[in-house]
């Protein structure tokens, strides 16, 4: 039987070079500038709520398990390969193509790092600076069966204003950059609305399920794993019966006609690779090692 359901994306941390990497720091990024992105924009997809998106945990567990990091550079095979493992239609990648700031100050030298006119509610004074930050960023969704583009979309911003480089007494007080803050905001929002609005993204995936069954294999409180992955036809998202295989029903000729089944609860998986499938139990029952797993389309 065919079904139809929303397509399943990953999404990678963003690739940011070392010039636009050395001038993020400048500019008072303090975190992981690609992850930070990346973070950002399946917020954005998310609430668009268009696509399923899966847990950033699921992808790191791959990229753990292929000895890669979110910060490596992937090509379209790369990606693609990370892309099925985690049980997903496609994968998006993206990169911040240009990113750049610059500052006019009415007395002293040039200083990068930026603070807010204010701490904890307190104005502390200081000179006062004209900057620019601009940046700009593309991302590519890639099919993982075929590792083909199916489409891209980029987005710019930019932020300007005077502002107060504060003189912050405690030296271990960490403040942020709001200009970047904005600049990179407004490069997410034009990127990801480019996206949200592509019928290549949005599409509902047609797909023809078959039953399966799996045993248990391994139990840990209610996350259980199957000794079944994708290879076998399990998804991420899929409803399973968890039931203990009971009473044996045979003929006069001991021919085993059927096995009655005690019913346990039901599970929803939530990671799945080739050979096995991680779900999380939902009942009241315990459940042991050789319980069967069951799913009907």
């Amino acid at each position: 039987m065919n079904a139809q359901r929303r397509k399943r994306i990953a999404v990678l941390s963003f690739e940011v070079g070392a010039g636009e990497l050395q001038t993020a720091e400048k500019l008072g990024a303090k975190d992981d500038l690609g992850l930070v992105l990346s973070n950002i924009l399946v917020d954005k997809i998310v609430k668009a709520g268009k696509v399923d998106v899966v847990e950033r945990s699921a992808i790191d567990k791959v990229l753990k398990e292929q000895n890669l990091s979110n910060s490596d550079r992937f090509d379209n095979t790369m990606a693609a390969k990370i892309g099925k493992i985690a049980g997903v239609d496609a994968i998006l990648i993206g990169s911040v193509t240009q990113l750049a700031g610059s500052k006019k100050e009415t007395t002293g030298s040039t200083i990068w790092k930026l603070a807010r006119p204010t701490v904890r509610g307190r104005e502390i004074g200081g000179e006062r600076t004209m900057t620019e930050i601009s940046i700009v960023m593309e991302a590519r969704l890639i099919d993982v069966n075929t590792a083909v583009v199916l489409t891209s979309a980029e987005g710019s911003g930019k932020s300007s204003k005077a502002q107060i480089d504060t003189r912050v007494a405690a030296q271990n007080d960490q403040v942020g950059n709001p200009l970047l803050d904005d600049a990179t905001l407004q490069a997410i929002t034009a990127l990801s609305t480019e996206l949200n609005a592509s019928p290549v993204l949005t599409a509902t995936v047609d797909v023809a399920r078959v039953a399966y069954n799996a045993d248990v294999a391994d139990v840990s409180d209610k996350t259980l794993i199957l000794a079944l992955g994708t290879k076998g036809g399990v998804r991420v998202g899929d409803v399973v019966q968890i039931s203990r295989p009971g009473r044996v029903v045979k003929s006069k000729a001991g021919v085993v006609l059927k096995t009655i089944y005690e019913p346990l609860g039901t599970a929803r998986v939530t990671e799945a690779d080739d050979k096995s499938a991680t779900v999380i139990f939902t009942g009241d029952k315990p459940v042991k090692v050789n319980d069967i797993a069951r799913f009907t389309p």
